[in-house]
């Protein structure tokens, strides 16, 4: 199970991620592609809020599907077409992941792959080898 870390010699973290997330000796690393807000059918949904609350499903459904659960987050880098949802992504993201804290980034760029595309984000998880 990764083990976390906020250091008092460090700055403390601006938000809910820790400043350090250690995974330990024999622990299975998992790194997702980046995870968008499609819809199980490849649709997008049809609001910006819509596809955000997608994404972190997206994300949940992700760790489900390689065996782990939210407790397993290592980092999380988040890629935001415009500052105006950091608000939104954050609400979708607890409201998908719980409270579950690891070490995260959110930056703003230009636009993605695909312009309809609001988000992407990067998992890095870590659990028991298999």
């Amino acid at each position: 199970m990764p083990r976390k870390f906020d250091p008092e010699t460090l700055y403390a973290a601006h938000g809910k991620y820790h400043n350090a997330v250690e995974v330990g000796p024999g622990e299975r690393l998992v790194f997702s592609s980046g995870i968008i807000g499609c819809l199980p059918d490849g649709s997008l949904p049809p609001t910006a809020e819509a596809q955000m609350a997608q994404a972190w499903k997206n994300v949940g459904a992700f760790l489900e599907g390689c065996g782990m659960g939210p407790e397993n987050l290592v980092r999380l880098k988040m890629h935001l077409t415009s500052a105006d949802m950091i608000a939104v992504s954050k609400a979708a993201r607890i409201a998908a992941l719980g409270e579950h804290m690891n070490a995260a980034v959110t930056g703003v760029i230009v636009e993605l792959f695909d312009p309809d595309l609001v988000i992407e984000i990067d998992v890095v998880a870590a659990g028991p080898a298999v």
